[in-house]
């Protein structure tokens, strides 16, 4: 289960928004947070030293699904270690009525390293709301996680890693094995376009309130919009629940 992060403005250039955020030399966002310096944000630079996917994940192999595992991931972060093609949001742009909203979401789940080699990490929700904090954005409901696969250029199929079901699905070596089998569903395809499908996505959902030591997910859906429970759809359907012992 991966996150995404959503940056958040109205398409009507009429309303007041509080600034300007640069992400890259062709994009601008306007954001909605006030409290949050965006234009010092880490993700926005690009750090002096960067590591190698490979080599951060080869650096925590051995740190099980910790707490001490979740800071070191988050300190990637923190120093603005992603890929440049992840500072460059895809727009997605939803119509009801008279009204129209923009969101801009990442092209891929969170990730750390470099463009030629990254790995995506595996977040709880705790950790991976600090991250969405610093980078001022949000995590998707529900519904948005479905308009994004929608308005995917690239939708993966599912692909779990299977057997063994036991506390080996939290181990990092899972976790790299797993960002292996993505990478070669991606075959030669250029990093940057919006891609869905390889993972599930932690998002916000009130039924949290009801159980507030789990974590909501949705995902993996087929492209015939079968999900990999064989659910279709997530209209109508509630969030799949785990403890947050999951991760």
């Amino acid at each position: 289960m991966l996150t995404i992060l959503v940056a958040i403005t109205l398409a009507d250039p009429g309303k007041n928004f509080v600034q300007d955020i640069r992400l890259s030399p062709s994009t601008f966002i306007k954001s909605l947070s006030s409290n949050i310096s965006l234009s010092n944000a880490p993700v926005f630079t690009i750090p002096t030293r960067t590591i190698s996917g490979t080599a951060f994940g080869n650096s925590i192999m051995n740190v099980g699904p910790t707490e001490a595992r979740e800071d070191l991931i988050f300190a990637q972060y923190l120093a603005g270690n992603i890929p440049d093609f992840m500072r460059n949001p895809i727009p997605i742009t939803v119509t009801s009525g008279s009204n129209t909203l923009t969101y801009w979401v990442l092209p891929d789940v969170l990730s750390v390293g470099t463009d030629a080699d990254y790995l995506r990490t595996s977040l709880n929700p705790l950790t991976a709301k600090k991250v969405a904090d610093l980078y001022g954005c949000v995590l998707p409901t529900k519904k948005m996680a479905y308009q994004i696969w929608q308005a995917a250029t690239i939708k993966l199929n599912p692909n779990p890693n299977g057997a063994s079901y036991d506390a080996t699905m939290m181990s990092t070596e899972r976790m790299i094995f797993h960002n292996g089998k993505s990478q070669a569903a991606l075959t030669n395809k250029v990093p940057g376009e919006l891609v869905t499908g390889h993972k599930k996505d932690v998002v916000i959902y009130t039924g949290l309130f009801t159980y507030p030591k789990n974590v909501a997910i949705v995902g993996w859906w087929y492209p015939s919009l079968l999900r990999i429970d064989g659910r279709s759809s997530m209209f109508g359907s509630s969030c799949m629940y785990w403890p947050l012992l999951y991760f």
